[in-house]
């Protein structure tokens, strides 16, 4: 898997920097991951960056990830999209979270995480 996938110590968030296709099994250890966090560190924010990603993404791996982030703690959703396709499927899963928007770079979702 050529994805990152890791705390950010320093601005206290889970990082996912997908690159290429994101399948079934990257949605599967994702969860384990943010699982295993929640268990440590209680809340925190997401930053998803896909504008390395695929400008697909399977209803499968999307309801997962959909379920995971409305039973999760998750303080602040952001992510990063560049695609067009990519920007209709990120708002369609993120409409049912509260706190969540998308942006064209990961300096604005940054800002908007710290602030």
């Amino acid at each position: 898997m050529n994805h990152e996938l890791f705390f950010d110590e320093e601005n206290d968030m889970i990082v996912l920097r997908v690159r290429g296709d994101f399948a079934m099994d990257d949605a599967v250890r994702c969860s384990e991951f943010i699982d295993k966090t929640l268990k440590e560190r209680g809340s925190f924010n997401v930053l998803v960056d896909l504008s390395e990603a695929t400008p697909s993404l399977d209803k499968e791996v999307r309801t997962m990830l959909k379920k995971q982030s409305q039973e999760d703690a998750v303080k602040k959703f952001a992510m990063v999209v560049t695609h067009p396709a990519l920007r209709i499927i990120g708002k369609i899963a993120t409409s049912s979270m509260s706190n969540s928007k998308i942006f064209k770079t990961e300096e604005e979702a940054l800002r908007w995480l710290k602030g």
